[in-house]
């Protein structure tokens, strides 16, 4: 663990799947005695329980990292992970779930006739921005820059700082923002010490009341990106606002511009028949 504080911004998730799912049932053993049954073992309880794919492959990744980490240190003889026979389950399809405008108009509403709830804003500011949740939960006022349009990620999920753009909506919303002496964040916990943690439950309420339980608070991001794909805009200028470093995640959105697409092929029509 003091390791991977250093090196992963993500450590504790590793720390919980840890301690939830894997010292249950290995750590009894020294690294030495744990063999390729063990960890098959583990595979088939956990599948036994129903888990997903993605989330089974999550614990399969911070397993193998420990015992990647016991080989490189030479807790272990190279070559002695018993992990090196499981391999990732394959995820069949990726979950799509975007809002229609009838749908988005709704969820506004519904925030705009509640009684004033300064972190409900962050939900519309994350449908406006396509912003990933902790972007705007961890955002503070220095990185604010309303004259440029735009909020400064400085350490985004690719590893670098990214720059979110402010449509006119955004820029509202921000500037209706309470701020507070000695308190640096955006949408702070009511100790005003630290970033607002419960936004989900804000969400819960909101998505009953509008009739779209199955709808997530990342879907809001999935729906920003629908948004401008059927609008016409390009998978590029998509993948930017996003902050996407892979195109190919982009690419998920990419059935979306089936019109602007006919409408593509179609000029070939103006020009020759």
């Amino acid at each position: 663990m003091p390791h991977i504080k250093k090196q992963k911004r993500s450590w504790r998730v590793d720390e919980a799947i840890a301690k939830a799912h894997i010292i249950p049932l290995l750590g009894e053993y020294l690294l030495s005695k744990i063999q390729v049954n063990h960890i098959q073992l583990w595979q088939q309880q956990m599948q036994a329980q129903g888990i997903s794919p993605s989330t089974f492959n999550r614990r399969l990744a911070v397993l193998k990292t420990i015992f990647s980490y016991a080989i490189q240190w030479k807790f272990l003889p190279e070559g002695h992970s018993p992990c090196i026979a499981s391999s990732p389950l394959k995820i069949i399809s990726l979950r799509e779930r975007f809002l229609t405008q009838a749908e988005a108009h709704r969820v506004l509403q519904i925030i705009d006739t509640m009684p004033y709830n300064q972190n409900a804003l962050a939900l519309k500011l994350l449908l406006f921005t396509g912003a990933r949740k902790s972007e705007i939960m961890n955002a503070r006022w220095e990185y604010v820059h309303l004259a440029q349009r735009r909020l400064t990620v400085p350490l985004s999920k690719s590893g670098k700082a990214r720059h979110i753009s402010l449509s006119d909506t955004a820029v509202a919303i921000i500037e209706q923002l309470p701020r507070y002496e000695h308190c640096p964040w955006l949408f702070p916990a009511a100790d005003k010490q630290q970033p607002f943690k419960g936004l989900f439950y804000i969400w819960k309420k909101i998505r009953h009341l509008a009739g779209l339980e199955d709808v997530r608070i990342h879907d809001l991001r999935h729906s920003f990106a629908s948004f401008l794909v059927n609008d016409g805009f390009s998978l590029y200028t998509v993948q930017t606002l996003l902050g996407h470093s892979d195109p190919k995640v982009t690419m998920r959105y990419a059935h979306l511009a089936q019109p602007s697409l006919v409408a593509a092929v179609n000029t070939l029509d103006k020009h020759v028949v």
